[in-house]
């Protein structure tokens, strides 16, 4: 490892500027370096002896340099007053430190100061319009940086771009179809589905990618899901078939869900005639809806018990995944109870029935006295699901 410079050469010591322009004398400057005059043999005419402060201001000149590197990781920005009243021209790409922030020039033949013109000095990290490679010393960019895409002055290698993949293809995150969820799907012709051109969505929340027109076929009196994924991309998969269903599990089962990877779009049924009849499925990263659907409540007599009235409720979603938060709540009302506040025991007991990735039902049951009346019966139930 390089040895880390603590303080410039001779930082407490006898030191001179060396000039930089040639002198007349012969003496040493940064144009001629030492001149012939220091070669001479001491005691000779025109003799100059190397000296000592000279040596120590040449030395404290390039250890600083080397250590504001070292520190700084970028040189300062120099105004011409620095440069003998001529102002520096820094050329494209350019990185320079001034007033705490390090830029980059964007221009070619760059003599203003950093920070006055946005059009030629960028903060060094934020994008800017300069295109050409950089070439010389480049830094690496961080597995984190890369997946940011937030800046363009560090290079990614092979095995960064690697890691990076891996993490974006890691990342817990269900796919996203862009706007409602839903693929335009039809049907042209018997035995025929089509997936239609345009649609976007995202998986694993970074690789983007839109549909083209694609036309799958069917068999006669079958039930199919339609899935994508990023190997074999849109496909039929036979619920009937071992390779696909070997448990013979329900078409509703909750293992056919859209997971990171695999993507439910929808199921197929086809006629005996092969005729399709196909449910979209919303795939979207985060999936959430609510619903309060009422009507009119009918008496029923559960378990030989009289006056008990119960409202059932039915909630169309068409999701990719099974909702698993399912809370809810209901109630039943009437204009007129005769006699009054004739509950017997239950009031408002809610229970679903059913809760698949197509739909949820429930009922709601009050429980009255026997030959209590209700008169414009009325129930509730109050749905909220995500999944």
């Amino acid at each position: 490892m390089a040895r880390f410079i603590r303080f410039p050469w001779a930082t407490t010591g006898d030191r001179t500027a060396i000039p930089f322009n040639t002198d007349p004398s012969g003496a040493v400057s940064y144009a001629q370096g030492y001149g012939p005059d220091y070669e001479i043999t001491p005691g000779d005419p025109g003799w100059k002896p190397v000296p000592r402060d000279e040596t120590n201001g040449l030395y404290y000149d390039l250890t600083d340099n080397i250590r504001q590197y070292q520190v700084n990781g970028a040189p300062d920005w120099h105004p011409a007053a620095d440069n003998d009243g001529v102002a520096i021209s820094y050329p494209l790409n350019a990185i320079v430190r001034h007033n705490d922030l390090v830029y980059r020039s964007i221009v070619a033949a760059n003599t203003v100061e950093p920070g006055t013109d946005p059009a030629r000095w960028v903060v060094d990290g934020v994008a800017g319009a300069a295109t050409t490679v950089i070439s010389g010393l480049t830094r690496y960019a961080t597995t984190a940086e890369a997946a940011a895409r937030t800046i363009n002055n560090a290079a990614v290698t092979p095995l960064g771009l690697g890691a990076l993949f891996d993490l974006l293809l890691n990342q817990p995150i269900f796919p996203e179809v862009d706007g409602s969820g839903l693929f335009t799907l039809t049907s042209p012709g018997a035995g025929q589905l089509r997936i239609a051109a345009g649609t976007s969505w995202t998986h694993r929340g970074a690789f983007t990618y839109t549909s083209v027109q694609t036309d799958l076929a069917t068999v006669a009196s079958k039930t199919y899901h339609l899935r994508w994924d990023r190997v074999n991309g849109f496909a039929l998969y036979d619920l009937a078939s071992g390779s696909y269903n070997p448990s013979s599990v329900p078409e509703t089962d909750v293992s056919f869900d859209t997971t990171y990877d695999s993507m439910l779009v929808a199921r197929v049924v086809t006629s005996a005639g092969n005729a399709l009849t196909i449910t979209g499925l919303r795939n979207k990263a985060s999936l959430w809806a609510n619903a309060r659907p009422f009507g009119p409540a009918v008496e029923v007599t559960p378990g030989g018990i009289a006056a008990t009235w119960q409202y059932d409720a039915f909630f169309i979603i068409n999701w990719a995944r099974t909702p698993k938060n399912f809370p809810m709540q209901g109630n039943i009302s009437a204009n007129s109870v005769s006699p009054p506040g004739a509950l017997d025991a239950t009031s408002g007991f809610t229970t679903p029935s059913a809760i698949t990735r197509y739909a949820l039902s429930a009922t709601v049951i009050s429980d009255y006295e026997t030959g209590t009346v209700l008169t414009g019966a009325t129930g509730y139930i109050k749905f909220d699901v995500a999944a």
